[in-house]
């Protein structure tokens, strides 16, 4: 028998047991943490994406004119899903909006 499979074939020893309890412990703890940042990182993303879309609900006709879109394409942008990212969405509608405009 070689000394591969005689080592392959042993039982680990208790200090070898709680070391690898102690490292699937940590990966398993820096896993949650990974998670619950990006979460709150999710959620801050939404906060403030809300709040630029009602302040883009507040500005007049006139003001979005300018910016170069519509109430309805804010609206629009407003329904895509959160994966989207729908400010850049909507200033490519923006840019598209004053090409046509230029015409």
């Amino acid at each position: 028998m070689s000394d591969y499979s005689s080592f392959m074939d042993r039982t680990p020893n208790c200090s070898e047991q709680i070391a690898e309890a102690s490292v699937s412990g940590t990966s398993r703890f820096m896993n949650l943490i990974a998670t619950l940042k990006g979460k709150l990182n999710d959620h801050v993303q939404r906060r403030a994406d809300n709040k630029n879309f009602k302040y883009l609900m507040q500005l007049d006709d006139y003001m979005l004119k300018d910016i170069g879109v519509s109430r309805g394409d804010v609206i629009w942008a407003g329904t895509l899903p959160v994966n989207a990212n729908a400010s850049l969405e909507l200033a490519k509608l923006a840019l598209a909006n004053r090409s046509t405009m230029a015409l």
